[in-house]
């Protein structure tokens, strides 16, 4: 053999030693790596085991201790010491039965490796249920009624203990709606009931968050007694920001979201962005920005993003003492320390702190994960370097982030807008090029995002990206010109002074008239009576075919899947509680009432005896009396058997009542009514500025020469009566003297009948 073919030997020689040392290291490697992970689920699955098993014996004897106390309690009359071991009592059930999953079904799978395949039941479904709605109906004996509203449905409660019901308005209250240009078919009512478990310091802190609120017409009404404090907003169907998150990571590859999902995502954040832009030019701070408030109306390529839950809004200039609710993960640890050292709210710019949540809530979308305090929130998923800078700066020290949401939007509308967000760097965002002070750019037509533009939703709050021939395009700035007014001035046009109408001033010092609201329609714009109550109509009939479709098909049913999953395991938490939660129950519905317990008839039949006595000088009068209903709960039948008779015996007399508690409501009564309800606002009847606008309203319309509303008495719970004209005003119990205080007065006023 010549020397180049044994040299050439020998080289094929040693690359085939190579070849196969190199494939018994990978195969010899390969084995002992899947040996070791082998070794390690077996250890985890033994260890697993060992403490869940240690984990199921402790909360069964927890709850072999809870049973008996919760037994005694109920015995010796302590109910809410009952309710309270009752509930600790559940909490060791639902930790057994959680074990036994572990024992029987999660562990196996992880020693296997299909730990995937159960995302679903250990993710999933248990945030579906935590966020499944409760009763659809409210109790009516801790809750009572919602004049005006039929409750169709309700939503999960937030962490401020209030419950929150879907309704839908009937006719008047559409009526009313429409006289401020307010199209809405649902409302979303949430309530805080002292007799249902909220607190005095919750229901305080939600009715001081109204006032703002109405700056922007996100409380449609609201109302306050001494038993309960709820408020209207908007309706937003759709599912929660939290939900949505997770459904575009599901979708994705491990490394992050992929470039669908991403552009979803800069989406929802711009949707964001515009709001608070819109709240902080109005002077306005939201204070609980988090994916749980942030609803996700629509589906695909059309979504949109809503905010919602207003109560911790806050005007940037209130006087009060800064305090720390909000919710962890999403709250600036900056907001904590200023209001330890008691620090006002208008001494620091609150605005900053909306801009920190929303790069928390940036972050979690982009990580899916709760996002670390300030600089230690680094993303490690897919995500453009221009993208991460935002998150970054948002969530930087105070003096050091944005200083306002709409630097942070004009930012991310670069990234939006750009053909390859990755392709953007940080250099090429405007707050580093040009600084903070410019506004975001416009979104053009073609939207990359969204396609056609999205038509205004109900439920937004304001429209957040203006629409103008199919195009989106920025919000106009606004210049707030008075803070204690509310006047404000749009930049580039000259602010006009808006001056109440003029009343007549017969009796009333008006100190504090109504305020003009650019949302009001004018009213040579607005359309008849006759046109707003058909259209109320048509909408109540479109609501009552969908609220019959929705039974039908079983729209608010929950899914008996999760049922199915955990028959097993249920059936197993029976035999250690189910004689105790058995008793539990039937206590609680003894103790705290029936949620479906019949109440007294708002209008009770005609009543068959005379209650009321008719003095025989009773003076004749000619007048006009629009009669308003504002009687929280039902009306006892013999209170109801006085008025009915009553308000006979003033028909007797001429004074023509109309308005609420007739048989028949005529257009003109709703037109009034709405009206009426209008001009008082939500000013409670017990105030003085109830009493004001009330005559000022008088005043204004000559088709009443009074107005008679009928309360309760938020101190002594018995049925009043205010009647109030032009210039004068009355208030007293509803009884026997009513009727002669009525006709008294009117005639006392110049409304005194002429003889024929």
């Amino acid at each position: 053999m010549s020397p180049v073919g044994t040299i050439f030997g020998v080289i094929l020689a040693v690359l085939a030693g190579a070849f196969v040392l190199a494939a018994v290291i990978f195969l010899f490697g390969t084995i002992f790596s899947l040996t070791l992970k082998v070794l390690k689920n077996i250890f985890t699955f033994i260890g697993a085991t060992v403490t869940d098993t240690l984990r199921f014996v402790g909360a069964v004897l927890a709850a072999l201790i809870f049973a008996p106390l919760v037994v005694l309690a109920i015995v010796v009359g302590r109910w809410s010491r009952s309710k309270h071991l009752a509930k600790a009592f559940s909490l060791e059930c639902h930790s057994a039965i959680r074990c036994l999953y572990r024992l029987f079904i999660g562990n196996p799978a992880r020693l296997l490796g299909l730990s995937k395949a159960l995302e679903g039941v250990e993710q999933r479904v248990p945030d579906a249920m935590a966020a499944a709605p409760t009763s659809d109906k409210p109790n009516k004996k801790r809750v009572g009624v919602f004049d005006g509203y039929t409750i169709v449905g309700s939503l999960k409660g937030g962490g401020s203990g209030g419950k929150l019901y879907i309704a839908e308005p009937n006719e008047i209250k559409q009526a009313v709606f429409a006289k401020r240009s307010i199209d809405v078919d649902q409302v979303v009512i949430k309530v805080f009931s002292l007799h249902d478990g909220s607190s005095m310091p919750q229901i305080v802190r939600e009715s001081r968050a109204l006032d703002a609120a109405r700056k922007l017409g996100l409380v449609l009404e609201h109302e306050l007694t001494a038993e309960r404090f709820f408020y209207v907003m908007r309706y937003v169907p759709g599912e929660s920001l939290s939900a949505v998150t997770k459904r575009m990571h599901s979708l994705s590859p491990r490394e992050g979201l992929d470039d669908t999902q991403l552009k979803y995502t800069i989406g929802y954040a711009d949707d964001l962005l515009t709001i608070l832009d819109t709240y902080h030019r109005s002077g306005l701070w939201h204070k609980d920005v988090k994916p749980d408030n942030i609803i996700i109306d629509g589906k695909h390529g059309d979504a949109k993003a809503h905010l919602v839950d207003f109560g911790l809004v806050t005007p940037l200039r209130s006087a009060m003492t800064l305090t720390t609710h909000g919710t962890e993960y999403f709250r600036d640890p900056e907001l904590v320390r200023q209001a330890l050292r008691g620090v006002k709210v208008h001494q620091i710019d609150g605005s900053k702190f909306d801009v920190y949540a929303a790069g928390a809530v940036l972050y979690s979308m982009v990580e899916n994960s709760f996002p670390a305090h300030s600089g230690l929130s680094q993303i490690t998923k897919r995500c453009p370097d221009s993208l991460r800078w935002i998150v970054r700066r948002a969530m930087a020290e105070y003096d050091r982030r944005y200083p306002s949401s709409a630097a942070m939007l004009a930012d991310l509308r670069v990234v939006m807008l750009a053909s390859d967000p990755f392709s953007v760097k940080p250099a090429d965002l405007p707050s580093v090029k040009l600084g903070d002070n410019i506004d975001p750019e416009p979104i053009p037509e073609p939207m990359p995002i969204y396609g056609a533009a999205p038509s205004q939703r109900v439920g937004s709050p304001v429209p957040s990206k203006p629409v103008n021939d199919g195009r989106r395009v920025a919000r106009p700035k606004v210049n707030l010109v008075g803070w204690w007014s509310g006047k404000y001035a749009v930049a580039g046009k000259p602010h006009v002074q808006h001056a109440p109408p003029a009343q007549k001033n017969k009796g009333f010092v008006v100190d504090d008239a109504p305020s003009f609201d650019p949302r009001i329609v004018p009213v040579d714009q607005r359309k008849s009576a006759k046109d707003q109550v058909r259209d109320a109509r048509k909408r109540a009939q479109s609501m009552r075919h969908r609220a019959n479709t929705r039974r039908k098909t079983g729209a608010y049913k929950n899914s008996p899947g999760v049922g199915v999953v955990f028959a097993g395991l249920l059936g197993l938490a029976v035999l250690f509680g189910g004689v105790v939660v058995v008793g539990a129950l039937l206590t609680a519905e003894s103790v705290f009432g029936t949620p479906n317990t019949p109440m007294p008839p708002m209008f009770p039949s005609t009543p068959s005896q005379q209650v009321v006595q008719v003095p025989a000088d009773l003076p004749r009068v000619d007048a006009q009396m629009l009669l308003v209903f504002q009687y929280a709960g039902s009306m006892d039948p013999k209170t109801y058997a006085a008025l009915s008779q009553g308000l006979e015996i003033l028909d007797d007399h001429g004074v023509d009542v109309f308005g609420d508690l007739t048989r028949v409501a005529t257009q003109d009564d709703i037109e009034l009514l709405a009206d009426y309800r209008n001009a008082i606002g939500a000013n409670p009847s017990d105030s003085d500025e109830f009493i004001i606008r009330s005559g000022q309203w008088v005043s204004g319309n000559p088709a009443a020469d009074a107005v008679m509303v009928l309360t309760v008495d938020p101190e002594t719970n018995e049925p009043k009566m205010i009647l109030v004209g032009e210039n004068f005003h009355t208030i007293q119990r509803l009884d026997e003297n009513t009727v002669p205080t009525v006709l008294g007065l009117l005639a006392k006023n110049g409304l005194a009948a002429i003889p024929d």
